[in-house]
This record gives structure tokens, C-alpha cells and sequence, in this order.
């Protein structure tokens, strides 16, 4: 196959320990290519290591598979210390569609066989506050996930003492709040108006005794003048 990348390499990502692969041109070489095989392992200083040793070979590319966590602290090590054209996160199922051997050192030497001959494609690396921002949104998930659950826990314990608080409108784990101060307080929905409404916006507007006496008379007089605007107008039409 052409050669698209004269000097590239690949990295075998491991828990503690990188294997890693550099194509090189290489005189008197049946194909006129040479491969340089090294192992570090994988503590950041020494990963930092390995990014300047490719980069004083005069790598352009390198390209890993993505392992998860134990990948990110090599992406981030290649970028911060070596000077490359481009660094390739390839998704593991891709490569695995790519017939080759793939077994420790095997593996990172088939990687930059690809590479080299531009076999590869690169997956989406979001840009820092992105992933910051994902990290966040998907712990939260996390959190919630579980906190429904111990939440239904609840629910069983107390089904099963025969106390039939899920049977009423509210929620097993709500609470209330006594307001001391006069303004606007804001929450969410929890469902109490019916399924999907989770987290609409809810405002409260507190005041004195004296402005909601007040507004009670007012709001009396305006549905006593129209019965069609009362709640029991509305009830009457929704039965």
C-alpha cells in the first residue's frame, strides 16, 4: 500500500505500562521502512518521556485505540509534550473491523501499519470546557440515577409498614420551607401536575400579611364578577 506518513507511530494503551510502535524510513530495508519498538510505563513524567522521544524521531502522526480513562492521560501527555501534526483517538470497534494481529506489541505495530498508509480515523475529542461540561452533566446523571433508586428504596420499606404516603400527590422525599422574608422564590415542579412536567420553573411571590389581604378581597370581587373564571366554574366544566 502508499505510504501517506513517513514517520508516524502507534501506542498500545495498557493500565500500567504503553506499548509503542514508530514506522521510520530505513535504508536497506527490503521496503525501504523500519519499525522502532519501546514500553513506558504509563506515570505522566514518564509519558512525557515517550512523547519526546517520538517527537525528536520526527513523528508527525500517532494513534492509539481508546481504552477509556487509561487512554486520556496518554492523549494529553502526546499533546502537551510532543510537537505532532495530528493525534489520533481511534475507536476500538473500527480497528477491530480492520483484519491484522492484535496482541501486546503486535498490536501498536498493526496500529501504525494502518496509520501509515492512512487507514485510520480519528474520533471526536471535544475541546476542554466541552468535556468539563460533559463530565459534569453525566456525574449528575449518576447522582440522580441514584438517588431515585435509594428513593424507591424508601417507597418499599415503607409499603411494606403500610404507610401509604406514595399514594397521595407529593413525593417520598419532599420537604417544605417557611418563608421569612418577602420577594420572589423560584423551584421546580416535581411531577405534581402530571407526568413530564419534572423541573418546570416555579415562582412564589411572599408578602405581608396586609397586601395579601388585600389581594384576596380584590381577587374576590373579580371572580365573584366572573363565575366563568372560578375554580369551581372549572371544575364544573372539566366533569
Amino acid at each position: 500500500m502508499q505510504v501517506l506518513y513517513e514517520r508516524c507511530a502507534a501506542v498500545d494503551v495498557g493500565k500500567d505500562v504503553i506499548a509503542v510502535a514508530a514506522r521510520l524510513p530505513g535504508e536497506g530495508r527490503r521496503d525501504g521502512r523500519q519499525t522502532i519498538r519501546r514500553t513506558f510505563r504509563t506515570f505522566y513524567g514518564v509519558l512525557g518521556e515517550a512523547a519526546r522521544w517520538l517527537s525528536s524521531a520526527g513523528v508527525t502522526h500517532v494513534a492509539m485505540e481508546a481504552t477509556g480513562i487509561y487512554s486520556m492521560p496518554v492523549y494529553h501527555a502526546l499533546i502537551e509534550h510532543g510537537d505532532f501534526t495530528q493525534v489520533l483517538v481511534c475507536n476500538a470497534g473500527h480497528v477491530k473491523n480492520v483484519p491484522g494481529r492484535k496482541t501486546d506489541m503486535a498490536d501498536a505495530e498493526w496500529l501504525a501499519h494502518l496509520l501509515e498508509c492512512g487507514l485510520l480515523k480519528a474520533s471526536f475529542i471535544p475541546p476542554a470546557d466541552i468535556k468539563a461540561a460533559r463530565d459534569v452533566l453525566r456525574y449528575r446523571a449518576k447522582v440522580v440515577q441514584s438517588r431515585t433508586s435509594e428513593v424507591q428504596r424508601l417507597g418499599n420499606v415503607l409499603q411494606d409498614a403500610g404507610i401509604k404516603i406514595d399514594s397521595v400527590p407529593g413525593r417520598l422525599n419532599e420537604t417544605w420551607f417557611k418563608a421569612t422574608k418577602e420577594g420572589m422564590y423560584y423551584g421546580q415542579c416535581s411531577e405534581l401536575c402530571g407526568k413530564d412536567h419534572a423541573f418546570m420553573p416555579i415562582a412564589v411571590r411572599v408578602v405581608n400579611d396586609a397586601e395579601f389581604a388585600s389581594w384576596v378581597e380584590g381577587a374576590k370581587k373579580k371572580y365573584a364578577a366572573n363565575p366563568s373564571n372560578s375554580l369551581a366554574s372549572a371544575g364544573t366544566a372539566a366533569q
